[in-house]
């Protein structure tokens, strides 16, 4: 009986340290992090969907830098999220970048034309911001460079897709770029984490469970 007994003291000293050495879920400071977006626009997401939007410009370097690490996240994102880019016109000369990928975009090229023309802007150091360089570009890629400029000018879906991203920056109050949106509730960007890639990765998983 008295063995039993110790048994069952050691038992019950143990549990609490088992307790304490058991791994907990990283935490996340709201207001240093990430911070919430009080208003948050509706938006046509599917039932157990969650979105994730991606504001940026093709004239940033820190969204040229940031790209490498997003394409990490994106390879091994959860099946349920959605991912988009929008492009802000936050300097002179970026709205050819934002009208360029929305071009790119009505005729399925995002996949060919994105990274190249980061690459041609900060690594080659091009000068794209205006229409007739871009359409240059758009032609060296192998898009015939009328169709280009025909859709860069008279497209009508090209006009409403800039109002209705300039109304989401406003919406989403965003300021700097690259920044990340999830599911219109939170807003935060590699630089709110220090620039630490991992932990920004768990923040974003954190975000997109805490809202699913």
């Amino acid at each position: 009986m008295r063995y039993i007994k110790r048994f069952i003291i050691t038992i019950g000293l143990l549990f609490p340290m088992l307790t304490l050495a058991a791994p907990s879920e990283p935490s996340f400071v709201e207001g240093k992090e990430y911070q919430v977006i009080k208003t948050a626009p509706v938006d046509d997401r599917k039932p157990g969907e969650v979105k994730v939007v991606e504001f940026f410009s093709y004239g940033c370097p820190g969204c040229y830098h940031f790209e490498s690490v997003l394409d990490i996240w994106l390879a091994s994102k959860p099946k349920n999220v959605v991912f988009e880019r929008i492009p802000v016109i936050f300097h002179q000369g970026w709205d050819v970048y934002a009208k360029a990928y929305y071009v790119a975009n009505s005729m399925g090229l995002l996949a060919k034309i994105h990274q190249p023309l980061f690459n041609a802007i900060h690594q080659q150091n091009q000068t794209l911001a205006d229409e007739q360089s871009m359409a240059d570009f758009f032609a060296q890629h192998g898009v015939n460079r009328q169709d280009f400029i025909n859709r860069y000018e008279f497209m009508p879906l090209i006009g409403a897709q800039l109002e209705k991203s300039e109304k989401l920056v406003q919406a989403y109050g965003i300021y700097e770029i690259p920044t990340l949106v999830i599911d219109g509730k939170y807003r935060t960007n590699i630089a709110m984490v220090n620039g630490d890639q991992q932990r920004f990765f768990a923040l974003l998983n954190y975000l997109i469970q805490r809202k699913a």
